[in-house]
């Protein structure tokens, strides 16, 4: 009760916290608390409101109707929502909004969202895609001095969490190897160690949520 008594829909960051705490604790209210949100402009709320929403399959299209929505955050809640939803159509939806660029100003999210889902069914898509970028990453010496290039690599690299392939791993190591030859040439050297140190970074980040590294080798 005092939770529920203290809740300003402020959109603020305490007022989300309390919310997802009145959510968490299967407060019987929730349904008309969601639909009060919605009636309001609470971009924060609606965002957190759509992932709740997420638990019944039944809010299918209400979730798929705001991944156009004109605010950012509402939409980076209606990915975060088709994710936990976990069906592969839902899947491919994601990775096809990234890959189209349609909404590049929740690239990020889309990256975080797509990283966090532990299936198979879209690794084809996400290697060819990455495999692309490995090829323009090492066509020509200018990933030693654009950070931009660097980070589209790496942050793609991210796509390949919880997707344990041995193709991944082969193309880790032909990064490593890559980088470690071109370091040679002592010219661009700090682009050289910016882009081992933010590509490691990913290529751990993805590492660590594999289950049996060891089977890679095999």
């Amino acid at each position: 009760p005092y939770v529920l008594d203290s809740l300003q829909l402020a959109d603020n960051v305490m007022d989300i916290n309390r919310f997802k705490i009145i959510y968490n604790l299967d407060y019987s209210g929730m349904p008309e608390l969601i639909e009060k949100v919605f009636s309001e402009k609470l971009p924060r709320h609606q965002a957190e409101a759509l992932v709740m929403l997420a638990d019944d399959e039944e809010n299918r299209d209400c979730i798929l109707s705001h991944l156009k929505n004109k605010n950012k955050l509402i939409r980076a809640g209606a990915y975060k929502a088709l994710a936990k939803m976990n069906k592969k159509e839902d899947h491919q939806l994601l990775l096809d909004i990234l890959l189209s660029e349609k909404d590049t100003a929740n690239t990020e999210e889309l990256v975080e969202v797509i990283s966090g889902i532990d299936s198979m069914d879209i690794f084809p898509d996400i290697f060819d895609y990455i495999q692309k970028q490995y090829e323009v990453f090492t066509s020509s010496d200018s990933w030693k001095n654009n950070a931009e290039l660097t980070n589209k690599l790496s942050k793609s690299l991210l796509l390949l969490k919880n997707k344990e392939d041995s193709r991944s791993f082969q193309l880790f190591l032909q990064l490593f190897q890559y980088i470690s030859d071109e370091s040679q040439d002592f010219s661009g050297m700090r682009g050289n160690v910016d882009s081992t140190v933010s590509i490691a970074s990913s290529i751990n980040a993805c590492m660590a949520t594999y289950n049996d590294v060891d089977s890679i080798y095999d």
